[in-house]
């Protein structure tokens, strides 16, 4: 059975798209993120030393870029694509957009959404995009930062 139909147009749950559903919550603990960046073998004061940042102009320690991607969080809506397949999906890019700090004390909340569905052709053949949108709001409800996101899937039965 093909996953497109006879336009080759990706056969999935046209539902999922641009509908924004909440992946989950996380408290933002000072020693979780002196952890997480010593952990990577970060030096710089402003990640790992309470005194130091307490007096800096964020007033707080702050996350280290990547630290969003340490956070545990609910899978995002499957748009249910019936792959001929048994290749495996990874990432094919990602665009993360910083809007203000991750600070110790806060609490994030992360809203995302499949935003594109689309067929490519590459060398191999038949492949499958998915797109993702990810916003990560704190306590405040201020934007701190949006995480663009596309996985690939081979398909070559298309």
């Amino acid at each position: 059975m093909s996953n497109a139909n006879k336009n080759g147009e990706v056969n999935f749950d046209r539902g999922v798209l641009g509908k924004e559903i909440d992946i989950g919550s996380h408290y933002v603990s000072e020693a979780e993120l002196v952890s997480y960046a010593k952990s990577l073998g970060e030096t710089n004061p402003i990640y790992i030393d309470p005194v130091f940042a307490n007096s800096g102009p964020h007033r707080s320690i702050i996350a280290t870029p990547g630290y969003y991607t340490a956070i545990p969080l609910k899978p995002s809506l499957d748009p249910n694509i019936e792959f001929t397949t048994n290749s495996f999906s990874y990432m094919a890019g990602q665009k993360v957009i910083y809007k203000n700090h991750i600070k110790a004390g806060d609490t994030l909340h992360a809203r995302s959404q499949v935003t594109n569905v689309y067929t490519k052709t590459g060398r191999s053949g038949a492949l499958i995009f998915i797109e993702r949108k990810t916003t990560y709001l704190n306590q405040h409800n201020d934007t701190v930062l949006i995480v663009e996101s596309s996985n690939v899937r081979a398909d070559n039965k298309l």
